[in-house]
């Protein structure tokens, strides 16, 4: 959601707030998990940038998942037989 806040702040449309431009944004969003969420939604179910946020974040990243992925990423090791590299490329 860093992007949204980004390019709202470099695009100031004058009498547009940025709540309404970043909820215009996020139908354009880079993956279809976004667009997914917001056609689920009601028309005018959400008056904020913030609560469409946290509803898309409750949907698609639940405690149980970002704990999960969270463990992966700080108990993350490099093995023996792989180099720099390869273990690079996997952490990504």
């Amino acid at each position: 959601m860093k992007q949204f806040t980004e390019v709202v702040e470099n695009f100031k449309i004058q009498g547009v707030k940025d709540d309404d431009f970043m909820l215009r944004l996020f139908p354009y969003a880079p993956t279809r998990r976004a667009k997914s969420c917001l056609n689920s939604l009601e028309s005018n179910s959400l008056p904020t940038w913030r609560e469409l946020v946290e509803k898309f974040l409750v949907k698609y990243f639940t405690p149980i998942l970002n704990a999960r992925k969270r463990k992966d990423i700080t108990s993350f090791k490099k093995t023996n037989e792989e180099t720099l590299f390869e273990t690079w490329k996997r952490f990504k």
